[in-house]
């Protein structure tokens, strides 16, 4: 359904005579593809270009170079008008809701907004409409008079999922719709996601740094580092990752019981991530990304970026040393 190939997005940074001279890679060569009713989790830390792939994919910000298409049709290509009978069937629920919303307008506004937007209907058409979405998202119809302010961050991003929900769209990408919600909320919000997948037949791009949460929520998972894709496995897979910043992320995770925890380092990196690793003095560094931080590194790192391959029907990986991630997953490690 969604696919992008060879995705480029990078922002000009610096003051005065310097700007433009130095850029970060927010996407720097990125191919993925999301096919009909499937769930593909995004992962990776803060800062390594998930939320703008995510907008980038639905054509939010112009990629500088790559091509994005959907439903076989390359969008990338399309003009504002032409591009506009696709938003329909491509929606987007954002991270922070309240600043997403126009507080001045009550959730019947703001729910029924795109609708009155794509489809000629009366108010009281549309406010039906949005009676029936809210009662999706769990909402009662007490809240269609009420305003942003006076919801809470569980409420605010159900009217977020209604809003995307209101035009019967086949893709939604969630923009880390957990990362402000409190822990018991969380679960009820997936749970919710979950419900509307099977109920609306739904694919989802779910872009969040919570692991657990989009083990719960994805059918495959693709890891990003500084701009790049390193790693897509399957969701059964999520314990057996092949690239060591995989590896790494995976043992970040807390384990609930001690009974249950081993050595939370086991991978830790070399040497850190110190502030010539985070901004190479060259942007246009050719090798790995993640050469200053992985412990496994060989001169190859140093001289090209390794390329998204296969080594299995299901797993991808981007590694020059991946001899080292295929005896972790065959227990040798």
């Amino acid at each position: 359904m969604l696919e992008l190939r060879d995705v480029y997005k990078y922002y000009s940074v610096g003051r005065g005579w310097v700007f433009g001279r130095e850029k970060v890679k927010a996407v720097d060569g990125v191919s993925l593809a999301v096919a009909g009713g499937e769930t593909l989790g995004l992962v990776g830390e803060s800062g390594c270009g998930k939320s703008t792939l995510g907008r980038v994919a639905l054509l939010l910000e112009r990629p500088d170079s790559g091509r994005v298409f959907f439903d076989g049709r390359e969008l990338t290509r399309l003009s504002g008008s032409q591009l506009r009978m696709h938003r329909k069937n491509m929606q987007i629920v954002f991270q922070d809701s309240l600043s997403s919303f126009n507080t001045r307008f009550t959730v019947e506004e703001i729910v029924s907004e795109p609708l009155l937007n794509y489809e000629k209907l009366n108010k009281e058409t549309a406010r039906e409409r949005v009676k029936e979405i809210l009662q999706a998202v769990e909402l009662e119809e007490t809240f269609l008079d009420r305003y942003p302010g006076e919801l809470s961050g569980g409420q605010r991003q159900r009217v977020g999922i209604a809003r995307a929900l209101v035009l019967n769209p086949r893709l939604i990408i969630l923009d880390e719709p957990l990362s402000s919600l409190d822990v018991s909320v969380q679960a009820q919000i997936l749970n919710l996601l979950k419900k509307l997948k099977l109920s609306y037949g739904l694919a989802y791009l779910f872009i969040s740094h919570d692991l657990r949460a989009v083990e719960y929520l994805s059918d495959r998972i693709a890891v990003m580092y500084r701009g790049r894709v390193v790693e897509i496995l399957p969701k059964r897979s999520i314990n057996m990752p092949v690239h060591p910043y995989s590896r790494l992320l995976l043992s970040s995770v807390p384990v609930k019981h001690p009974r249950f925890r081993t050595n939370q380092n086991i991978y830790e990196t070399k040497k850190g991530e110190d502030e010539n690793s985070r901004f190479p003095a060259d942007w246009q560094d050719p090798g790995c990304a993640f050469r200053f931080r992985c412990p496994h590194v060989i001169e190859k790192c140093s001289e090209e970026k390794p390329e998204l391959l296969h080594i299995n029907r299901e797993q991808q990986v981007a590694c020059f040393n991946i001899s080292v991630g295929r005896r972790v997953v065959n227990g040798a490690d």
